[in-house]
């Protein structure tokens, strides 16, 4: 189950550790950033994984659990948002505790990430919007890529955080003091990945209205420390969660991209240079982007 392995952070209460081993995550927003990554990575089976902003963990171990065989790294630059502690430090016991050992976390700001076709699979979820100059970030992303591996990038929308958060003034305030780098709209994000030498797989939004309902919902009681209540609603926002994650793309939800190294790059062979020339990928057609009916 997605999130059970929180039960292993010392930093959240007995309660909190406990309602984890019995529903899972605890998060309304991971849940729904857990629903598309789901969705984008079918048929992938990647031996090397990069969590570009790993938190606290959540998805370097669900993915470190969905590919057994692949080895998962998780890096961040150590500073919790939301003051529970060392992001690296809480990670590294929970993957002793854990035993899930095909795991390995590592201080990095992403501005100093080197690797150079290293990686199957690089995710960034929910991590950019954070980063100030983010599209140097997300050239280094596209460069740690192996030839056909994929790079996975959730973020808001340009301005989404701004609105949808009228059910708690202090997340909207959060929001947008915490939100200092650059928002991208799918098809902007799209035109910056292609300009480092990606094919664009996927490009579209998480939005759904029953979705952000339940999203606004658990946020709010969330970021209010209201978890009693939060407990009792929370597998019901779940199953919204999962009911508007396959419903309809309106359009109104964040930034949700899944973009492919062309194989004919050798391993290691530098791509665009971001100066917005992409590289040619033989046979790529944009008309055959997947995305979801508007």
């Amino acid at each position: 189950m997605f999130g059970r392995v929180q039960r292993f952070r010392s930093d959240l209460s007995r309660p909190q550790r406990w309602y984890a081993a019995l529903c899972g995550n605890l998060s309304p927003s991971a849940e729904t950033f857990r629903v598309q990554l789901d969705r984008c990575l079918t048929g992938l089976s990647p031996s090397k994984v990069l969590d570009a902003g790993c938190g606290k963990g959540t998805f370097s171990f669900y993915l470190a659990q969905r590919f057994p065989s692949a080895q998962v790294v998780g890096v961040d630059l150590c500073p919790d948002l939301h003051a529970l502690g060392s992001n690296i430090d809480v990670c590294r016991e929970m993957q002793e505790r854990s035993g899930i050992l095909n795991t390995r976390f590592e201080k990095l700001d992403l501005h100093e990430l080197d690797a150079a076709g290293e990686y199957d699979l690089v995710v960034s979820i929910h991590v950019l919007e954070h980063i100030p100059d983010n599209e140097d970030v997300i050239r280094r992303l596209a460069r740690a890529l192996a030839p056909g591996g994929h790079l996975h990038i959730q973020m808001p929308r340009n301005g989404e955080h701004a609105s949808g958060h009228h059910l708690c003034e202090e997340l909207a305030a959060w929001s947008h003091d915490e939100h200092v780098g650059r928002e991208y709209e799918p098809e902007e994000l799209s035109a910056v990945l292609e300009s480092f030498g990606l094919e664009t797989v996927v490009c579209k939004t998480d939005g759904g209205w029953l979705q952000g309902w339940a999203w606004r919902i658990g946020e709010s009681l969330r970021f209010r420390r209201r978890l009693v209540r939060l407990a009792i609603v929370l597998p019901f926002l779940k199953l919204m969660i999962w009911i508007g994650g396959r419903s309809i793309d309106d359009g109104t939800g964040n930034t949700v991209v899944l973009a492919r190294k062309p194989r004919s790059l050798s391993r290691g062979e530098p791509e665009a240079d971001g100066s917005g020339v992409a590289a040619s990928a033989s046979g790529f057609d944009r008309s055959a982007r997947v995305s979801q009916p508007r």
